[in-house]
């Protein structure tokens, strides 16, 4: 399996960094193929790649300059050479220099190497972003997200009613269709696009983080208003581990003292942060909320021991291009330690994913087959539903406040869901 956002791989060592030991990484410098075939070669090359036997435990990601990047767990010297030798001999096809076929891979130990190879990989990135590669595809120049730029963001944002950006989503069992909770989470999608248009404000972790620590306290604050018909009695809240610890939402869980959250956080930021997590997870746990790591990619199972920070659940993203048969055998693994039914497969979009769900025993779900699901119901019990199209009623259903909510004419039909449980 090849994956082709330089973001997850920056995602990858910001998980593995805290603990690189027995972790083994390649890069193949694919950027310096030269020839006519070079498309081909790197083609090859990264078939070899994707077809690398589950038992290495690797996983390959394609960085925008054609550079391949593979990651291995447990990778013996003569494993790791043989995986070189492998696509070495495709590369030769075109090239018979052997010593520039050489020159073309970089091993690096990760318990030893992990800050040299941080190194490359961000300047290989930045390089890619910076502004002057723009210009031949008359695309404007990318602009930095800075401190600076953060200030004045926070300082825009103090001006704008953060509920209309609030979105809601409903995780449920498909079998028997029941809506278990609904996750309440801001978009930041459409947040960026308010706020400053020409900056990704995602693309510096740290500044994003203390954006969206920001942003928690923000939507707690606004949650305090809403009525009980659209806050529903079984909820989550995707948060900062920080925000945990604020009298914003000491407020909030003081006020609704009856409410037992569901808190989500993301495992990146856990990673990050695992002391804090921990705190966050004794304080939590004492008063009946329940915590779920949130962002857990099915290939990175094999970094992560997701069972020793003990969480009451699990959300995977389907990934439509992974490798099933690895994926499947992680996913048997963590099932076995912490209890299937604690597991959520997140995003969910396609047939494909709920056949690989059920094979595995999964039996929550969230994504757009669950979300269509909701809108049906809400639509042919609806005495104007004829007028909505499914897409219009399930954009509806997501938002608190908003252009596609302020359109539909049965608002209680849109708070209301086929079945609620206890969870």
């Amino acid at each position: 399996m090849i994956i082709n956002k330089e973001k997850q791989l920056l995602d990858t060592l910001a998980r593995i960094e805290k603990n690189p030991k027995n972790i083994t990484a390649i890069r193949v410098f694919l950027s310096r193929k030269k020839g006519k075939g070079k498309n081909v070669n790197i083609n090859f090359a990264y078939k070899v790649a994707s077809n690398l036997s589950p038992i290495l435990q690797t996983t390959s990601f394609g960085m925008k300059n054609s550079d391949l990047i593979i990651i291995g767990k447990n990778l013996s010297l003569s494993a790791a050479g043989d995986i070189i030798e492998k696509i070495a001999d495709v590369l030769k096809k075109d090239d018979t220099d052997t010593e520039i076929i050489n020159s073309m891979f970089k091993t690096y130990n990760l318990e030893y190497d992990f800050d040299e190879f941080k190194r490359d990989i961000i300047k290989t990135v930045n390089y890619e972003m910076a502004p002057n590669k723009n210009v031949k595809t008359g695309q404007p120049p990318s602009l930095e997200f800075t401190p600076e730029v953060l200030d004045a963001v926070i300082r825009k944002l103090n001006g704008i009613d953060v509920l209309s950006f609030i979105r809601r989503q409903a995780v449920a069992k498909v079998k028997k269709f029941e809506i278990v909770f609904k996750e309440y989470f801001l978009s930041i999608r459409d947040l960026n696009e308010k706020l400053i248009k020409d900056i990704d404000i995602t693309s510096d972790y740290w500044l994003f983080r203390h954006f969206t620590e920001h942003l928690d306290k923000k939507m707690l604050s606004r949650m305090l208003v809403l009525p009980s018909s659209i806050r529903l009695p079984k909820i989550s809240l995707n948060l900062n581990i920080n925000t945990v610890f604020s009298k914003e939402f000491r407020a909030y869980t003081e006020k609704f003292a009856d409410e037992k959250l569901i808190i989500e956080f993301q495992i990146v930021d856990i990673l990050n942060n695992i002391d804090g997590y921990f705190k966050a997870r004794d304080y939590l746990t004492p008063l009946g909320h329940k915590v779920l790591i949130d962002c857990v990619n099915t290939n990175e199972l094999d970094f992560i021991d997701i069972a020793s920070f003990k969480p009451h659940y699990v959300k995977l993203i389907w990934n439509e291009d992974g490798n099933f048969t690895k994926s499947s055998s992680l996913i048997k693994e963590l099932a076995f330690q912490i209890g299937g039914k604690k597991i959520i497969l997140a995003r969910a979009d396609s047939d494909r994913a709920l056949s690989f769900g059920t094979e595995l025993g999964i039996e929550i779900y969230q994504g757009y087959y669950v979300d269509t699901i909701n809108a049906v119901f809400s639509k042919t019990n609806c005495n104007v539903g004829s007028n909505c199209s499914l897409e219009k009623c399930a954009a509806a259903k997501r938002e608190i406040i908003g252009g596609n909510r302020e359109q539909c004419k049965n608002h209680p039909l849109l708070d209301r869901d086929p079945i609620l449980k206890n969870f």
